[in-house]
């Protein structure tokens, strides 16, 4: 529907492709980052009509859940106007959970989406995997893998650190074990090992769990 009705019937956006490889060169200019944001568009809306309700339900069963905590019906004992309520003490605190999951979808979209790709000719990640995959080039598949890895770790560990910013003992804690974790990854990547991964989920869950309480009780 996109590329029908954005790309062949206005002629707002390309229909395909990442740029247009005979009029442009690859550059640091101007024309060539308008001509690849065009053509990044219509993939972009996409990638987001699909996954956009997969958060706004996330988000909806965190809000039911933050809402029945102590210090929102302290809050409304107190006389606080509901959109306060709403925006101050539930929101802010029932996207915390979701910041995690938000930075590692962040992190897949460097592997970007195949069908997307597939269907507007998108020279992404996703599409040039598939290639590797239908050639057998192992190799490439191998070094999109590690990309893809990589790309998710940074951003898990991203997430984490914000978790984990501000004073307190279990803020230090936290910020510990995700140092540590980082660290020996670089030079012993353990992360995979079934021991040591669960020990690192575990740490932060504990930690971050206790973080999280302590900012909604500091909330009120």
């Amino acid at each position: 529907m996109l590329v029908l009705i954005f790309a062949l019937t206005l002629h707002w956006f390309p229909s395909q492709g990442g740029y247009y490889v005979t009029t442009d060169t690859p550059g640091l200019n101007l024309t060539f980052f308008q001509d690849v944001v065009n053509h990044a568009f219509l993939p972009a809306v996409a990638l987001l009509i699909t996954t956009i309700g997969t958060w706004i339900l996330t988000m909806r069963n965190t809000m039911i859940t933050t809402l029945a905590e102590d210090y929102v019906r302290m809050a409304r004992a107190k006389g606080l106007p509901g959109w306060r309520i709403m925006l101050d003490y539930a929101a802010r605190n029932a996207i915390l959970p979701n910041l995690t999951g938000f930075a590692m979808s962040l992190g897949f979209v460097v592997s970007g989406a195949i069908l997307i790709e597939y269907v507007f000719n998108y020279p992404g990640v996703g599409y040039m995997l598939l290639q590797a995959v239908s050639g057998e080039d192992y190799p490439l598949m191998q070094a999109l893998f590690l990309l893809i890895t990589v790309a998710v770790l940074l951003a898990m560990w991203a997430a984490h650190f914000l978790l984990f910013r501000g004073a307190g003992l279990v803020a230090w804690v936290g910020m510990i074990i995700v140092v540590q974790n980082v660290v020996s990854s670089l030079f012993n990547s353990h992360l995979f090992d079934f021991s040591q991964g669960w020990l690192y989920v575990f740490g932060v869950g504990v930690a971050g769990g206790t973080a999280l309480n302590k900012r909604g009780g500091a909330a009120i």
